[in-house]
């Protein structure tokens, strides 16, 4: 009974706050009709992953990037862990009836992986203020008044180290 009142506390914490990167609302999918929990991880082929289990359930697809964008006005999504009551959810998460998965990824690769598509695609305009703080903290040349060059991964490793 202790694991159920805690994962009872968990789920009504990430109720607070639905829509944080780090909650069950924005990285679970629940299927009532097919009994799984997917909890998604970042980097490990989650969007791949979202997009095939939302057409499972019957739901329209939607654009390209949209899948992680659960407010988007346009769309319905496969219910997130939040969407259940206490009751419902620890019995998605505890019950032998419901199957829950993830997939990882080897760390070096998932790290590259993200250096890849966050330090070297200059059009994603998102993470410029990272690239511009990690030139700035490991001293890349100054050009036209602000630091320049590309982001060593090195450098974005020991950032976040």
């Amino acid at each position: 009974m202790e694991r159920a009142q805690r994962l009872v506390e968990l789920i009504e914490a990430n109720r607070a706050d639905p829509f944080s990167h780090l909650s069950y609302s924005y990285h679970s999918w629940v299927s009532r009709t097919h009994r799984y929990f997917y909890m998604a991880v970042p980097k490990a082929a989650c969007t791949k992953i979202k997009l095939v289990l939302h057409q499972l359930e019957g739901y329209a697809a939607p654009q390209p990037g949209a899948i992680h964008d659960r407010n988007h006005p346009d769309y319905t999504f496969v219910p997130k862990l939040t969407d259940f009551s206490s009751r419902e959810a620890t019995e998605v998460l505890t019950s032998p009836a419901w199957f829950r998965f993830c997939f990882v990824r080897n760390p070096y690769y998932r790290l590259f992986s993200a250096y890849k598509s966050k330090m070297l695609n200059y059009l994603d305009t998102q993470y410029q203020p990272v690239q511009a703080e990690i030139r700035r903290r490991y001293g890349y040349p100054i050009r036209d008044g602000r630091p320049a060059g590309m982001v060593a991964f090195r450098d974005f490793v020991h950032y976040w180290g």
